[in-house]
C-alpha cells in the first residue's frame, strides 16, 4: 500500500467532489498517479511515498499543537488551499521540533497504524515526513489544494 499526495487546484477539487469517490480516485490515478498522466510531474504535482506514509502521518498528527487538530485533514481525500496554508505553517514549526518523541511503535500498533509493527529506521520514516512537508509547501506556494490518494 502506497500513498501519493497530488497538488491540485481548488477548482479541480470542487469538480472531483461532485463525483463519487471511486470516480474521483480513478481520475487522480489516471491523470496524476500514472507516470503517463496529464498532470504527473514528480515533486511538483505528485509526491509519492512508500511503506512509512501512515507512520509519518501518525507522527505528524501526534505533534499537532493546534486547538482544532488541523492535521486530522490528512485523513481526508481532499484538502483545499485554505487549510493547506496553515498546515504548511504548522509543518514548518513541528518538523524541526523533536518529532522522534512521537514514534511509539506499541502505541501505533494499538491504533492499527499501517505497518506500525515493522521496525523502520527513523531516517526512513523522516523521509516520508519530509514528503508531506514538501507537498504542502509547494501547494501553499502555488495557492493549491492537496488530494491524498492511498491504495
Amino acid at each position: 500500500m502506497i500513498c501519493e499526495l497530488y497538488r491540485v487546484s481548488d477548482n479541480r477539487i470542487d469538480d472531483l467532489m461532485k463525483l463519487n469517490q471511486d470516480e474521483a480516485i480513478e481520475y487522480l490515478d489516471e491523470n496524476y498517479g500514472s507516470i503517463n498522466g496529464k498532470y504527473h510531474v514528480e515533486n511538483d504535482t505528485v509526491f509519492p511515498m512508500d511503506k512509512c506514509w501512515a507512520i509519518a502521518k501518525y507522527i505528524l498528527k501526534q505533534a499537532d499543537t493546534t486547538d482544532t487538530k488541523i492535521l486530522n485533514s490528512l485523513d481526508n481525500l481532499f484538502v483545499k488551499s485554505k487549510e493547506v496554508k496553515p498546515i504548511n505553517q504548522l509543518f514548518q514549526e513541528i518538523i524541526n521540533n523533536g518529532l522522534k518523541k512521537h514514534y511509539d511503535r506499541k502505541k501505533m500498533t494499538e491504533h492499527y497504524v499501517y505497518r506500525a509493527e515493522m521496525d523502520y529506521d527513523w531516517e526512513y520514516i523522516f523521509v516520508h515526513i519530509k514528503t508531506y512537508q514538501k507537498a504542502f509547501e509547494k501547494a501553499s506556494e502555488m495557492d493549491d489544494g492537496i488530494a491524498i490518494n492511498w491504495g
